[in-house]
């Protein structure tokens, strides 16, 4: 995943944590969304970001974007 100067807290989990952050304000700001709908998306961000840690393969980190995205869309109504 990684190639040249680039390390992994800065180019993959910093970014996967801005995004959880921002995620959370978002949620914040809809408070129809159940606890169990936020819980959703904050696990599939943080399945993300421990595929990261481990050091999934490509694919294995690729799919869990896939569901991280999906998980988003479907929690935010946004169609796919």
């Amino acid at each position: 995943m990684l190639a040249g100067t680039d390390s992994l807290d800065d180019s993959v989990l910093t970014p996967i944590d801005e995004l959880r952050t921002e995620l959370q304000h978002d949620m914040d700001r809809a408070p129809w969304l159940s606890g169990d709908q936020r819980a959703v998306v904050l696990d599939a961000v943080a399945g993300l970001r421990q595929d990261a840690v481990d050091g999934a393969s490509l694919d294995e980190f690729n799919d869990g974007i896939a569901e991280a995205a999906a998980a988003v869309r479907s929690t935010f109504g946004l169609a796919d």
